[in-house]
């Protein structure tokens, strides 16, 4: 085996890492970590409301909805639905994957409608308390929301590309990221879920 020589390293310099990083996918660690600290802060500034209050549920208050256990089962199974769409495409199988996609979308759309359904049995249940409890649930829960919308955008961007034929087993760079995003979702859901467990 042919070892480069002092000589071909000082003509040549040092060999480069052979490790790329695509600025598409620095891009999408820069805006998870970004995400993952605003999360972080949420959850610490849960932990430190649920601490500093001894009386968290008042007396009658119902405890968490159980839709919130479909919720997870559902988040659960979307993001295990879009890994199956992306594995899919990598193998050329764009039929499974854009049934996939579908799929997906229903799934969402049904975390959606369950968190509502959260909200809006944590309304009526708890017209006037005097306690924080419903503030934190609605802070926590909404803000995952919020970031589940937006992941709407990339999934109705990555669905259109797949029915017009843009991916491929060498092309599905737009797919990797919109999975990545939701896969991320699906673990900060399952975090605040346990906390929310917990706190109650």
């Amino acid at each position: 085996m042919h070892r480069p020589s002092a000589a071909d390293t000082e003509r040549h310099g040092p060999r480069e890492p052979s490790f790329r990083v695509s600025s598409g996918q620095l891009g999408m660690c820069i805006l998870l970590a970004s995400l993952t600290v605003l999360f972080a802060a949420s959850v610490a500034g849960y932990a430190i409301t649920r601490a500093q209050n001894t009386t968290w549920i008042a007396p009658g208050m119902p405890p968490l909805p159980k839709t919130l256990w479909l919720s997870t089962a559902t988040i659960v199974a979307l993001s295990a639905t879009l890994e199956f769409s992306l594995r899919s495409t990598r193998q050329n199988r764009l039929l499974s994957a854009g049934r996939a996609l579908s799929a997906a979308w229903l799934l969402a759309l049904l975390f959606v409608l369950c968190q509502v359904l959260c909200w809006l049995y944590l309304g009526r249940a708890v017209p006037e308390q005097n306690t924080l409890y419903p503030f934190t649930f609605y802070f926590l829960t909404g803000l995952h929301a919020a970031h589940v919308l937006a992941g709407f955008v990339p999934l109705a961007i990555v669905t259109s590309k797949m029915n017009g034929g843009d991916y491929s087993s060498s092309r599905s760079a737009g797919l990797e990221y919109c999975v990545q995003y939701w896969h991320f979702l699906g673990i900060v859901w399952l975090l605040l879920f346990v906390t929310l467990l917990v706190g109650t």
